[in-house]
């Protein structure tokens, strides 16, 4: 039985859109016509193409190379202690860094902005074997003359079906980002 495929969200500090979907068959598998004589399934037909077969069911490939980046988010009018962002009453100019296996790298600071839109790649053909596993690092912060200030900050391991979403999102109760998880190879 085909099922419709919904998106569903969950999480704490950092919240993923996965996406649940159905298969052709209650095995998980596909039919595939191969005769007068008996449908065969094949397990495997239903693999993604980050993913591999092994031994009958699909299995995460971690020689698969991914794309981040970061797209968006949103900051609060106020820091954590009620005060503007920037010293003379200005809007924060945001940025965000990305850490994956030791490599970090981070936007340019959108300027004057409750609302940053990036939409810039940080990371280019990571493995597959980097974003599961090892924490990813996010840091989102407000551009400042002297230093920096801290809007948030999370370490973060990714499921696989994080992967599945492409997709996640930064939340915190100062602003949030969205982190986009694109499939190369």
């Amino acid at each position: 039985m085909l099922m419709k495929c919904a998106p569903a969200v969950t999480g704490l500090a950092v919240v993923l859109l996965l996406v649940a979907c159905g298969s052709d068959d209650e095995n998980g598998g596909v039919r595939h016509d191969t005769g007068p004589t008996a449908d065969v399934i094949d397990p495997c037909a239903a693999c993604k193409a980050w993913q591999v077969c092994k031994n009958g069911a699909c299995d995460f490939d971690v020689t698969s190379m991914w794309n981040i980046v970061a797209l968006n988010g949103e900051v609060t009018e106020k820091n954590p202690v009620g005060e503007s962002w920037d010293a003379l009453g200005g809007l924060p100019d945001p940025f965000l860094c990305l850490t994956v296996a030791s490599a970090r790298k981070c936007t340019t600071a959108a300027q004057d902005t409750l609302k940053p839109n990036w939409n810039q790649m940080l990371h280019t053909n990571v493995g597959g074997g980097s974003l599961i596993g090892p924490a990813i690092k996010v840091e989102y912060y407000d551009d400042d003359l002297t230093t920096p200030d801290k809007i948030c900050e999370l370490s973060a391991t990714l499921k696989l079906d994080f992967l599945d979403a492409g997709a996640f999102n930064l939340n915190c109760q100062q602003g949030m980002a969205n982190v986009q998880l694109k499939y190369v190879k």
